[in-house]
């Protein structure tokens, strides 16, 4: 399970707003730029649900937050290797069908789009669920 922390910055309506913190991993990540822009110091900010036990949550506590590596595998999935599966399969239905190589390749990018579409439309259904949703740890 994968750790990291973050300030409090607004607690609204159960949820509270969290600005992460970066860290020394962060630096070597080769992904970096996709979770953060690190260029102009700027920082991520997520929005958490908070359980009961931790009512005593306030603006400006720091925290720390726990990440299920399953939701982070699955994420990664999702948005890494699905669209490559769905480009190769277009590509190859579309040979199979046409016998050209330039609708197998507009057959690819159809299959591409499909993909992203998919992804669009999971993500909806994995926002509800909260196994998906990093916990707070504790209150640092």
């Amino acid at each position: 399970m994968e750790r990291e922390r973050g300030t409090v910055v607004k607690i609204v309506g159960g949820k509270a707003i969290i600005q992460m913190e970066t860290c020394s991993e962060c630096q070597t990540c080769g992904a970096r730029h996709a979770c953060m822009s690190l260029s102009d110091n700027s920082a991520r900010q997520i929005e958490v649900p908070v359980k009961n036990k931790l009512t005593r949550l306030e603006e400006g506590d720091h925290v720390e937050l726990s990440f299920e590596p399953g939701s982070r595998i699955l994420s990664a999935f999702l948005v890494f290797i699905v669209p490559i599966l769905f480009m190769i399969t277009g590509y190859y239905v579309g040979f199979n069908v046409t016998h050209s190589e330039g609708l197998s390749i507009l057959t690819s990018f159809a299959g591409l789009i499909i993909a992203f579409g998919l992804i669009k439309i999971s993500n909806k259904f994995i926002i509800k669920d909260n196994s998906f949703m990093p916990k707070i740890v504790k209150v640092l």
